[in-house]
């Protein structure tokens, strides 16, 4: 039988993997904010996708039986678990707690970007078959869009030099 103590390390142990694990993906994650604009189509209003190619941030909601409550969100140009508000009001990266990582652990699929980046992409095709559909003559996304947010197909989000953020422990 493990004690306590032996599970409090274990559960550390873990948290540090999943970091791990979530900053070794930046490279996939440098992808997602440009695929949650052209999956978001025109006229979209998905706050989860506007977050991730206006401001960086892919958000990871806790599901609690009234509501979705944000505690992590993926900074897609590093690909660390931060408090997306905390970091905000701080001016710097404030990494996700640890308590929330440990919620994390049975939806792991929510932190997998090259799931996500399926998922977008599927969704971009879908917004930019609509677009066609409708002959606006649109291509989707717009470029003129995507360079507003320092974003384009097959270039690496990096998080614009006003924007730059050095991490934090703790929140």
């Amino acid at each position: 039988m493990s004690s306590r103590e032996e599970l409090e390390v274990r559960a550390q142990e873990l948290v540090t993997e999943v970091r791990t694990w979530c900053r070794e993906q930046a490279p996939l994650w440098r992808q997602v904010p440009y695929l949650a604009l052209a999956a978001e189509g025109i006229g979209g209003d998905d706050d989860r996708l506007k977050a991730c190619y206006a401001r960086g941030w892919w958000r990871i909601a806790h599901k609690f039986p009234a509501s979705d409550t944000l505690r992590c969100s993926v900074d897609c140009a590093t690909g660390e678990l931060t408090s997306e508000f905390i970091s905000t009001a701080q001016g710097k990266l404030a990494l996700a707690r640890d308590e929330d990582i440990l919620a994390l652990l049975t939806r792991m699929a929510d932190l997998d970007a090259a799931l996500i980046i399926e998922e977008l992409k599927a969704l971009a095709v879908t917004q930019s078959e609509l677009s066609a559909a409708k002959g606006s003559g649109v291509q989707w996304p717009p470029s003129e869009l995507a360079a507003q947010f320092g974003l384009a197909e097959g270039h690496p989000y990096v998080r614009p030099p006003w924007q730059a953020m050095a991490p934090s422990n703790g929140s």
